[in-house]
């Protein structure tokens, strides 16, 4: 919600009411009423209203449009992804609206189901769907939210109306939902995972970079070790497992965490960034995570500054090319200086060339194998990219690198 429009609430709710003082009860039935997300924020910024304090010293509390999936239609250039986050404006019928992506995601599985599932099943699942619930499963989809999580979820929602099999499929059925609405994100998903992947066979740290700092990500593998300690209550010795780590790195752990730590990273440059652009401005703020606290003069100039800061990150294309450079084809202390460091596509023939000779001479077949299937899934997440984000050409090698579809 605006701050113009919270305002308004109050205008038309509570100052100009015939008393404007209301009871403590009174103000709670209103949270009640009105379902205040955050309850003891709506009672703070009432009170200040009440008792005459300056509009200027208020606190505003603005947070990022669920941050990960902005960052999503950053990299895809998704002008319906980036509205429906808010970093686009929305207009209907010449009204700037505030849109929610868990609502569209609401309306779009309702739309999906109903041409799915069975009538009996239809009856039970579409009136209790709720936005708290797509919240709870798709929030975590980007980050790699599996099937059994997202149908114990499912279960927890709807039992004891369906069964545990029952959520599984339901579950099933999201997954192709989320893959035939949200390609791209699941490609890129794709793509970024494999160079994890291949980063931690190669016995090496999976490398995030943007200026001014990399963040490196090192998972190893553990071992259990049985160690015996006396246990002086029960007066006997007991058996206790630990879990050392080793020198062995965790390929399965690095597949499935590169594309979380990679978003996350990009959420940890925006706060930092945003902190920099406030102070610039003396404005005294506060944040969490993705979510900035400032006041109403200079709340007006904070998704301002959020959109100036994404744009800084440069052409997604060049984060992804930097990405893989870093990763999987930079040796030693060689430079920047190379096609990988462009706002421009890499020729897949070249990608492919240049990832064929990462792969050390030594395998056995088995391991040959699994690796030019890697490589295979790169190469193919790559060309799919550049051929929906950059329109690609992959006879004439032609591509729009303007990176004005989003219009930021």
């Amino acid at each position: 919600m605006s701050i113009e429009h919270a305002y308004l609430w109050y205008i038309n709710n509570i100052a100009s009411s015939a008393d404007d003082y209301l009871s403590d009860d009174d103000i709670i039935q209103i949270v009640k009423d009105n379902d205040a997300a955050d309850p003891y924020q709506f009672i703070s910024k009432y009170l200040c209203l009440k008792n005459g304090t300056n509009l200027m010293q208020i606190p505003i509390t603005q947070d990022a449009s669920a941050s990960a999936y902005q960052i999503m239609s950053y990299f895809l250039l998704d002008t319906k992804l980036a509205s429906f986050t808010n970093l686009i404006p929305s207009i209907y019928e010449n009204t700037l609206i505030i849109n929610d992506i868990y609502i569209n995601i609401l309306d779009e599985l309702r739309r999906y189901w109903k041409k799915k599932l069975s009538k009996n099943l239809l009856n039970i699942v579409i009136p209790s769907l709720t936005r708290k619930l797509i919240k709870v499963l798709f929030m975590p989809m980007i980050y790699g939210k599996t099937l059994l999580s997202m149908s114990n979820d499912i279960y927890q929602h709807y039992k004891p109306f369906l069964r545990k099999q029952e959520c599984i499929e339901l579950a099933k059925d999201i997954q192709s939902f989320f893959k035939e609405c949200y390609p791209g994100i699941l490609n890129l998903m794709e793509l970024i995972r494999n160079v994890g992947w291949l980063a931690s066979a190669m016995d090496k740290p999976v490398l995030y970079s943007v200026c001014p700092y990399t963040t490196e990500q090192d998972y190893m593998k553990f071992k259990t070790e049985q160690i015996y300690v006396f246990d002086r209550n029960q007066k006997k010795r007991r058996q206790v497992t630990l879990r050392i780590p080793t020198d062995d790195r965790d390929q399965r752990k690095s597949h499935t965490s590169t594309f979380a730590n990679f978003i996350h990273q990009k959420d940890a440059y925006i706060a930092m960034r945003m902190i920099k652009e406030m102070r610039h401005l003396k404005a005294p703020v506060y944040t969490v995570h993705d979510n900035f606290i400032t006041t109403a003069l200079y709340a007006f100039q904070t998704p301002h500054k959020y959109i100036k800061v994404l744009t800084e990150l440069r052409s997604p294309i060049l984060r992804i090319n930097k990405f893989l450079y870093i990763n999987l084809i930079k040796k030693g202390k060689e430079s920047n200086d190379s096609i990988w460091c462009c706002d421009f596509p890499v020729t897949p023939s070249i990608m492919r060339m240049e990832l064929m000779n990462i792969i050390p001479m030594n395998l056995k077949k088995s391991q040959m194998k699994t690796w030019e299937i890697k490589i295979e899934s790169i190469c193919s997440s790559y060309e799919k990219y550049i051929e929906n984000v950059y329109h690609y050409n992959a006879n004439t090698g032609d591509c729009n690198c303007l990176d004005n579809t989003l219009h930021l």
